[in-house]
This record gives structure tokens, C-alpha cells and sequence, in this order.
């Protein structure tokens, strides 16, 4: 799955607040939401590349960073303010940190990161460090081969404190998935085990450690020239012999699947992944075997998602949750691709995303210019409706005819004639006035989608800028 720089994590705090971390560019921000309103938004820190957060027993946030400038940086969220020291800080010339991963466990923050010492490999040192109150340990794991941009590996934690991760490593010019776990208990880590098939590609691995610590691993293989979803368990991971099941195939042969993550809402194992630009979902309960057959989740594909890692064991009002990656979007609250019933797929030109660059200028101006020239229209129309008001010129005909006499019947009759007639030409006449301000709605709104497609190319090219300026950091 690619790495991309709008991941961003949630937390859904008991009193009802929303913790929402995310990055615009390189600024790293914490925004409060209370009430479905913003209560406040505090910039972190700058020159950020990667980072990963955690919350800890008693409430407090721990974050790692990676930075531009060759730094390992951990703070913790205290008295609402941010402590920060420098783990690590070498010249970024010779090293490149990227990927941070932390858990908090007990007293002890796990602390995981990659270390690339060539620019010119693709190779890279995957590292685990220990801080707890007394000590600063450090240990090297294992190396991981991965494509630029894409993430070289991922890792859970389960009850006991034992780091579960899955990463790719090249064999034979071919991606292969290995998985390996450290035992809490002994401070060691197993020799990595290969889970694929030598003659195949592989990529887009994913693990997870359920409420009962089982392990499960899912990744994407090239298979018939198609990229299928295998999924594998192994439900006694905590003991020294190797109990995984059968390679399962989750998604449909012929189809073109990628990035499959897995959660558990309660006692229900979910797994979503991207097939032929769509996303479907399985799941099923943790004492059955047998999986759901895959359902679409239904999803416009002009809505943009971002990968989400919800922190805590909270969502909403699901609980217990463990979900460390899912894609979502915000409206006016969190959607999350396998937990919330999403009906957008009749959006035609939706601008929702959870990406902090929609309070991007270029689209506010857009907002701004659309409600601008809406409330004009309101103001035009109303205007020239109140000159003619012909609804209030239309003549009230008796229904009783009693008082209606054959010697002024036909009086009445031509003087209601001519208030009719004078009134259909000012219903005529506003007509054409609708018509012609109909059309001009039309034009505004030709014109403010033409803008609206312009400020996406923009965007679409400021973020390829941006990448590329990634690409040469």
C-alpha cells in the first residue's frame, strides 16, 4: 500500500471529543472537534515526513516523527502541551529515517523506523527501540526491500506485548512477504519466516493481532496476470511452533485487487480491500472459520479517501474497536470505509475529503464564489418577482353565484377578463424573466465547474510538484 502524506489518526475520547491528527504539507496539526465543531487546532511541528501516534493507559498521547532534517523526534501530550526530545539526529546526507511506528505498552514505548543508507537502494534497515523510565535500547531486526514510495512494512501488537510484523524482502528478482515477532518475555526476535510462493510477486502486506492474539496476515499476489487478496492465520502465534492455516483466497479470480486491511469491531473480523477501482469487504465472526462471501461497499468514486488509523479502542459509539487502518473521508463527521453505511454515490461533484488541503485558498474561493453568485440569483429573482406580482393580481371567482345577476354578469364577466388578461401578461412576462435567469444560473454554474475541474488540475499538479520534491529529498 502506498505510504501517502495524508494518513492521519483519530481518537474518540470518552467525554465526547474528537482528536484528529494531520498533516498539510510538511506541518504536523491536532485538531479538537467538539460538538461537531472545531474547538481548537495547534500546529505540532514542521518539517515532518513521516509520523505515527499512540495513546497510553491512563490518556496520553505519544508521537514519533521523522523529519526533513535527519531527526527521530518523540513527544508526548501532557497538560495539553506537547513535551519533545530528539531520539536520534544524524546527517541526513549519510541517513533517511522514514516509516516510524510506536506502541505504548505498559510503561515502555515501542519505537519502530527504517533506516536507508544509500539513496541509490531500495534497501532498508528496519530497527526496533525501547524507551522505558530507565533505559533507551535499541536492536536491529531485519532488512526490508521495497519499492519507493511504497510501505516496506507493517507491524501490530498484541495483550502480551509481543510485536507481530510482516514486510516484503526481494528473492530472485521476485517481492517476497516474510513475517517475524518479538517475544516480549525474552527480548528476542524469531528467524523470519517466508509466507509467499517463491514463483509469484507479492506486495501489499498487512497484519493484525486480534482480541485473542491471533495473528492474521493478508497481502496481494500477481496471479493469471491479476492481483488476487491471500489471507492467512495462526491462531497460537504466542508459542514456538509455526500453526498457520492454508493460503485462503479472499477475492475473485479475474479481478485486480490491492491493499487489504483488516479490523475487529466487538468479535467480528472485517477485511476491505480495492477491487477494479471499487472496494469490497468480508468478515466474519472470531469463532467461526468460514468468511462472508465479499460485498461492495457502495462509494463514489469521486469522494477522496485518505488512510485513517483510529487510535484507542473506540469509534463512534462501536466499542470495543481495534481498526490501525482504514479509508476515510469527512462531511461533517468521519465515514469510514467497513464501519459507517455511506450513501454518496450520487454525488456529483462532491468536495469532501479528510485531506487537511481542502482548506486549501484555491477551494475556499471556489466555495466563496459559488455562494456569492447563488445569493445573487436569490437577490435577482426575488427582486422581479415582487415588481409584477402577478400571483396577487389574479382575480378571486365567487363560487356562490347567487349575487350574480343577468344585468351585470356580463359587466363582471368583462372586467374579470381584463384583470385576467392582465395578469396572465405579467405571469408572462415574469416567466420569461425566470427563463432568461435560468439561463444565466446555467451559464454560473457551466462557468464555476469549469473552475471548480481547473482548481483540481492545479491541485493534482501541485501535488505532483509536491512529490517530485519528495522524491529528491
Amino acid at each position: 500500500m502506498m505510504y501517502t502524506p495524508s494518513h492521519q489518526y483519530v481518537h474518540y475520547h470518552k467525554n465526547g471529543s474528537i482528536y484528529f491528527f494531520y498533516k498539510v504539507q510538511r506541518d504536523l496539526f491536532l485538531k479538537v472537534i467538539k460538538d461537531h465543531k472545531t474547538y481548537t487546532i495547534t500546529k505540532i511541528s514542521h518539517d515532518v515526513i513521516d509520523y505515527s501516534v499512540d495513546i497510553d493507559d491512563i490518556g496520553l498521547f505519544h508521537l514519533i516523527m521523522t523529519t526533513t532534517l535527519g531527526e527521530l523526534k518523540y513527544y508526548v501530550y501532557n497538560n495539553h502541551q506537547w513535551d519533545c526530545i530528539y531520539l536520534i539526529k544524524c546527517n541526513i546526507k549519510s541517513n533517511k529515517f522514514r516509516y516510524p511506528k510506536i506502541f505504548i505498552f505498559n510503561d515502555t514505548a515501542h519505537i519502530l523506523f527504517t533506516i536507508l543508507t544509500n539513496k541509490k537502494s531500495e534497501i532498508r534497515f528496519l530497527k526496533l527501540h525501547y524507551l522505558n523510565k530507565e533505559s533507551w535500547i535499541n536492536n536491529s531486526v531485519c532488512d526490508v526491500h521495497a519499492e519507493k514510495y511504497d510501505m516496506p512494512y507493517y507491524a501490530d501488537i498484541d495483550t502480551n506485548g509481543n510485536i507481530h510484523i510482516i514486510y516484503k524482502s526481494l528473492i530472485q528478482k521476485k517481492h517476497q512477504i516474510f513475517y517475524s515477532k518479538y517475544l516480549n518475555s525474552c527480548n528476542t526476535w524469531s528467524t523470519p519466516l517466508r509466507i509467499s510462493n517463491l514463483h509469484q510477486g507479492n506486495m501489499h502486506p498487512f497484519i493484525f493481532c486480534d482480541s485473542r492474539n491471533c495473528v492474521h496476515l493478508t497481502w496481494s499476489t500477481f496471479q493469471n496476470n491479476n492481483l488476487q487478496i491471500h489471507y492467512i492465520n495462526n491462531k497460537k502465534a504466542n508459542t514456538s511452533n509455526n500453526n498457520w492455516t492454508n493460503v485462503y483466497n479472499l477475492s475473485k479470480k479475474g479481478t485486480n485487487c490491492t491493499t487489504p486491511l483488516i479490523m475487529q469491531i466487538d468479535t467480528t473480523i472485517k477485511i476491505v480491500w480495492k477491487q477494479n477501482e471499487r472496494y469490497y469487504m468480508v468478515k466474519r465472526d472470531l469463532l467461526e472459520n468460514s468468511w462472508n462471501p465479499p460485498k461492495e461497499v457502495t462509494i463514489s468514486n469521486l469522494i477522496k479517501l485518505s488512510p485513517t488509523t483510529i487510535i484507542g479502542n473506540t469509534y463512534k459509539k462501536m466499542k470495543p474497536v481495534k481498526i490501525p487502518m482504514t479509508f476515510s473521508f469527512m462531511l461533517d463527521k468521519f465515514f469510514s470505509i467497513g464501519l459507517d453505511a455511506i450513501f454518496y454515490d450520487k454525488i456529483s461533484k462532491p468536495q469532501i475529503t479528510t485531506n487537511p488541503k481542502k482548506n486549501n485558498p484555491t477551494t475556499k474561493m471556489s466555495q466563496k464564489i459559488f455562494l456569492k453568485n447563488t445569493q445573487r440569483f436569490s437577490e435577482i429573482f426575488h427582486s422581479q418577482i415582487n415588481k409584477s406580482n402577478p400571483l396577487e393580481k389574479i382575480p378571486v371567482f365567487l363560487n356562490n353565484n347567487k349575487n350574480i345577476t343577468p344585468k351585470n354578469n356580463l359587466l363582471k364577466f368583462r372586467n374579470e377578463r381584463k384583470c385576467l388578461d392582465k395578469s396572465l401578461k405579467n405571469l408572462t412576462k415574469t416567466m420569461k424573466i425566470m427563463t432568461s435567469l435560468y439561463a444565466d444560473l446555467n451559464n454560473l454554474l457551466d462557468t464555476i465547474y469549469k473552475n471548480q475541474n481547473e482548481d483540481s488540475k492545479k491541485i493534482d499538479h501541485l501535488i505532483r510538484i509536491s512529490k517530485n520534491i519528495e522524491k529528491k529529498v
